[in-house]
């Protein structure tokens, strides 16, 4: 679940969301999402948003209408939480 850093520091991978190979420095009041992996250091995490509003969630909706539109349609949705 999407949410913001209450304690700790760490470097997290988002490629998950973003696409990028880059890690990110996250450290107290920043922003995480749902789907990112945490590669080194210790956070807690307040969650802000349930599963059905998660960033992820978005993007996997989006790229589910936008298949159907096309006429390729498989689920995304299926495939992640399968």
């Amino acid at each position: 679940m999407d949410g913001v850093v209450i304690k700790g520091s760490s470097t997290i991978n988002q490629a998950a969301i973003t696409g990028e190979w880059i890690l990110v420095n996250k450290s107290i009041t920043d922003e995480v999402f749902a789907g990112t992996l945490n590669e080194e250091g210790y956070l807690e995490v307040k969650v802000t948003k349930t599963v059905e509003d998660t960033t992820i969630s978005k993007i996997i909706h989006l790229v589910d209408e936008a298949q159907i539109r096309t006429g390729s349609f498989t689920s995304v949705r299926g495939a992640v939480h399968d």
